[in-house]
């Protein structure tokens, strides 16, 4: 008799437990669309610019004179990682590596590593094209889900060009700035990654506003390394550049339509 009623209670309490697990994985399916629900794909990285390369003009040019202002002819990315974020409050592995203001690890939430994929291609030099083109990059297999953001993490820049000031003289620079960027570029429309069909996002750089003073001025590159008020103008001015979007056809044109 005490058998039965053990085994009767013990049935009951696994009866329980099961229909507990099952409520539970009903709940968690029906809350969120973000949901990882298995699979990875093939991740795919692009790279271009919008916007002149001759990035500022203070007068127009004479017969004798150049244009002033300083014009690009070598642009460097030196990127430590990429990351896709399922939501605009996820935190994610190196949220908090020092990149010049960002809110310190211990007031914001604990990485979660469910809600973010990161996409490993760092930390590498990206040469910006100036004249239209992509550059592409393999990265790694992310998992399957709706991302809502991308971040990008830029130690360096690398700047190389002509600058003419306003009387006319003309010199050569080479620059390497270390901005520290770390930018959350939303996207205009959800990435959704689907099992095996591989997942392509381009960046856009606008380069044109870099060294251009809000006056429409001329930023001297060779000056802005030893000007932290210039360096601080224009870090912001690198950070507001970045645009990323789904690009499956890889022509450097966002999917849906997006600006």
């Amino acid at each position: 008799m005490h058998n039965h009623i053990g085994r009767s209670k013990q049935a009951i309490r696994v009866s329980s437990a099961i229909a507990a697990a099952i409520t539970s994985a009903v709940i968690i399916s029906a809350c969120s669309s973000d949901s990882v629900v298995g699979g990875t794909t093939q991740a795919q990285l692009a790279f271009t610019t919008t916007g002149s390369a001759a990035v500022a003009n203070l007068s127009p040019a004479t017969a004798t004179t150049p244009t002033a202002g300083a014009t690009l002819s070598d642009v460097k990315l030196i990127v430590d990682r990429a990351e896709l974020k399922r939501a605009h409050t996820d935190a994610c592995e190196g949220d908090h590596d020092e990149d010049g203001g960002e809110s310190s690890a211990s007031t914001t939430p604990a990485p979660s590593t469910d809600n973010c994929a990161e996409v490993k291609i760092g930390p590498t030099t990206i040469d910006l094209p100036l004249t239209p083109g992509l550059v592409t990059i393999p990265a790694n297999t992310i998992p399957v889900g709706t991302f809502r953001e991308f971040e990008l993490s830029v130690s360096k820049v690398e700047l190389t060009g002509t600058f003419v000031d306003a009387t006319g003289i003309s010199s050569q620079f080479d620059v390497t700035l270390p901005v520290r960027v770390r930018q959350e570029v939303e996207f205009a429309t959800p990435l959704v990654v689907t099992d095996g069909v591989p997942a392509a996002v381009t960046v856009t750089v606008d380069v044109s506003h870099w060294l251009v003073n809000p006056d429409g001025t001329a930023v001297d590159p060779s000056e802005i390394a030893n000007d932290p008020v210039l360096m601080a103008a224009v870090v912001a001015r690198i950070r507001a550049s970045f645009h990323a979007f789904e690009d499956r056809n890889h022509d450097g044109k966002d999917d849906h339509g997006g600006n």
